[in-house]
């Protein structure tokens, strides 16, 4: 939220035909705030943000057992269980909430698949070996 002083300026400069650019570095503000002020009839003072879309801890216990199986590990369906009632949260957050809980048996998942792709690189390894040897004889 910036002072009444500079939501006048950065009003005065538009007006009188300045760039974003340029208001952003006189008034030493983000470009973004500058435009942000100039395309909502925004009151000196009186900026609002939107409230927070966090899920309490029954909500993403029930994210987490919901992206597993109702979703099938698909956030926009998670999204839209959760819009059915009544709870609005971003995909990201969801998505989040939901990697949480997945990223350790998936990690197990990576782990194992290296182990055993090591395990048959030994073995062919093994048998080239095996191959040279008969044909160097």
């Amino acid at each position: 939220m910036i002072e009444g002083k500079r939501v006048v300026a950065i009003r005065t400069m538009a007006s009188r035909g300045w760039g974003i650019k340029s208001i952003a570095r006189h008034v030493a503000v983000a470009r973004n705030t500058v435009r942000r002020y100039l395309r909502q009839p925004i009151q000196a003072g009186g900026q609002t943000r939107p409230a927070g879309r966090r899920l309490n801890d029954r909500q993403r216990d029930e994210a987490r057992e919901l992206f597993l199986a109702t979703a099938e590990g698909n956030a926009a369906v998670l999204q839209r269980l959760f819009a059915e009632r009544g709870v609005n949260a971003s995909q990201r957050n969801l998505r989040a909430v939901a990697w949480f809980y997945v990223a350790p048996r998936a990690a197990v998942g990576v782990v194992l698949l290296a182990i055993f792709g090591l395990a048959a690189f030994l073995i062919v390894l093994q048998i080239a070996l095996v191959i040279l040897r008969r044909l160097g004889a």
